[in-house]
């Protein structure tokens, strides 16, 4: 077989790291699944994803560790017909649903209630879904990007306060974008917990070390 003949694969290399910081309780969670399978790889792409749980609930870390597990092992389970933002949202409507139901039995600020995003990575496209203040970048040609936009709403000398997350609303309103991958893109998912303390030259910096180790 001639090897120029052969078609380019989707590749990943994947890594990542959460810590309860000064905290007590670690209300962060991230997961990341790269079938084996490569008709499912096919048909659903790679998936990574970060949750982080509101700090004022007993809850957050239940409510963040729910959502990251439960997305993507009901999303790999969609029918294979759906296109990715069909399988996202139904899966992302339906978690939504189960953590605010629950939370009906339960304080408000108390609640199962979590930010959530995601990037699915299938063929040449990048679809990112997002609800809450964690957020998505994207690090290409060095020059880094935000791609999600902060659900929260800033209060007169207190910390924002969240306007939208999974778990806080009967009705769930999803952003949802698509980004034309290139060789060599680097996505980082975020919680509060790293860009409210590193500014966007300190992940920049930190970024194209990891673009250089990996060349």
């Amino acid at each position: 077989m001639d090897k120029s003949q052969a078609k380019p694969t989707l590749k990943v290399c994947i890594g990542g790291y959460s810590t309860a910081g000064k905290r007590s309780v670690n209300q962060d969670a991230f997961a990341v699944k790269d079938p084996y399978s490569a008709s499912e790889k096919k048909m659903k792409g790679i998936v990574a994803c970060v949750a982080d749980g509101v700090s004022c609930s007993d809850k957050g870390q239940q409510a963040s560790h729910t959502s990251v597990t439960q997305f993507i092992a009901d999303y790999y389970s969609t029918n294979k017909s759906w296109d990715v933002k069909q399988s996202a949202s139904k899966v992302l409507n339906s978690l939504n649903s189960w953590l605010y139901q629950h939370n009906q039995d339960d304080l408000r600020h108390n609640g199962l209630i979590t930010t959530f995003s995601s990037v699915i990575i299938k063929s040449t496209t990048a679809h990112i879904l997002h609800i809450g203040d964690s957020r998505v970048y994207r690090y290409q040609e060095e020059e880094l990007k935000q791609l999600s936009h902060d659900h929260s709403r800033a209060v007169y000398k207190q910390n924002p306060v969240l306007t939208r997350a999974l778990g806080m609303d009967c009705h769930l309103d999803i952003d949802y974008q698509t980004i034309p991958l290139q060789v060599g893109d680097l996505f980082m998912l975020s919680s509060d917990g790293v860009h409210d303390y590193l500014n966007q030259e300190s992940l920049k910096d930190y970024l194209s070390q990891l673009t250089e180790d990996a060349t």
